[in-house]
């Protein structure tokens, strides 16, 4: 079951070049955050201290466990691929409020899987 998510899927590898996988991030491969991204998440928009902290530590290294969490709705009980996923719980809570998405599943993905 899919239909849940909305408009928020997760960004895909073939869209229009403004993404790169998390572990790229601020490295020479990201042509979105310039190199200082992960010192100085703020000035980038980074407001989550957790998931700023995970930006940095898989930074160069896509093999990084990273947590992820999803909202969903009641009956929903995996985080599947394409989700939309949030590196900090706090703004998946945030985004469940909104959407009437109750429940925040976590699990736990390498660097790579994920795009920024």
């Amino acid at each position: 079951m899919t239909d849940y998510r909305g408009r928020h899927a997760a960004p895909g590898p073939d869209g229009d070049g403004t993404t790169v996988r998390l572990d790229q991030v601020g490295t020479a491969d990201d042509t979105v955050f310039p190199r200082d991204v992960t010192r100085y998440p703020e000035r980038y928009g980074g407001t989550h201290a957790h998931g700023n902290a995970q930006v940095a530590d898989a930074r160069a290294n896509p093999d990084a466990m990273v947590t992820v969490w999803r909202a969903v709705p009641d009956g929903v009980d995996t985080i599947n691929p394409g989700d939309w996923v949030a590196i900090s719980r706090d703004y998946a809570a945030q985004h469940g409020a909104s959407e009437r998405a109750p429940r925040i599943l976590e699990a736990q993905v390498p660097a790579r899987e994920l795009l920024e």
